[in-house]
């Protein structure tokens, strides 16, 4: 298990830093020596950090990759670098250019770094949560478990047999297997009347469209992000850009209930 929260810890991105450099490792051989056996353990403690900082480098410009392929796939719907809509409708009404920076924004992957634009502000709220299933998934079954089930949010659901999930909004019961599933609430968040927490990143609003939102796909990576994006997004535009493969099933803002896409791993309980 220590492996699979490690995993966690390094998809936990909170911001983007520069490439970390390897610790010195200095073996105290005058005053103040330590016991060889704690030092042998310090040191390997040292290098497996190291390790797990450039694996978290390599993790991140991963989910940065996904998150530019998902934003081209939803046509602009899910963009990580919506970030400034969230700061401005914390701040009240003081705030006036989020809109601006996010259609300024501009992420540069470089070897050995990655560049951000000036005012470029970037939130993986909306796919690392997925990512992470998706990882401690991967490593689990490696390590011999046959069908983990995994929630850090979003639900991943390995294995052939069958799982009843519950959507609560829609008031459905389903039996799931070989799948992720992931919901978006705009309601689980407002800042005021009529804005809540998903905003549109193309136009900066936040659409009452919908109720909730739940992506069935065969990876919760894939399943997080398109309930994101499909959050804020009109019905007809759902039902041309979900992929094959995916089920979505959406509660509108006046409680009907809406199917789009299907998926071979989704049978009602």
């Amino acid at each position: 298990m220590r492996v699979a929260f490690r995993a966690v810890e390094r998809v936990e991105l909170r911001g983007v830093e520069g490439r970390p450099d390897a610790p010195e490792l200095v073996d105290q051989r005058r005053g103040g020596q330590r016991p060889s056996r704690v030092r042998e353990r310090e040191q390997l403690r040292e290098r497996e950090d190291l390790v797990a900082a450039h694996t978290a480098a390599r993790d991140l410009v991963a989910v940065l990759g996904a998150s530019a392929h998902w934003r081209r796939q939803t046509e602009g719907a899910f963009d990580i670098a919506v970030q400034p809509l969230w700061l401005e409708a914390a701040a009240g009404p003081a705030g006036s250019n989020g809109l601006e920076r996010v259609r300024r924004a501009r992420i540069d992957v470089l070897p050995g770094r990655i560049v951000l634009a000036p005012g470029t502000a970037l939130t993986l709220n909306g796919i690392a949560q997925g990512t992470i299933a998706d990882r401690v998934t991967a490593l689990l079954r490696a390590r011999g478990f046959e069908a983990p089930l995994i929630d850090t949010g979003e639900m991943r659901l390995p294995g052939a047999a069958r799982r009843r999930v519950v959507l609560p909004e829609a008031g459905l019961a389903l039996r799931l297997a070989e799948c992720a599933v992931a919901t978006s609430a705009p309601g689980a968040l407002r800042f005021g009347p009529g804005r809540h927490h998903l905003f549109d990143p193309r136009d900066g609003r936040s659409p009452g469209l919908w109720r909730s939102v739940s992506v069935i796909a065969p990876e919760a990576e894939t399943a997080d992000a398109l309930s994101t994006a499909f959050a804020v997004s009109e019905p007809e535009r759902i039902g041309d850009l979900v992929p094959q493969g995916v089920g979505v099933v959406a509660t509108d803002s006046a409680g009907r209930v809406r199917h789009f896409g299907r998926t071979p791993a989704l049978a009602e309980a």
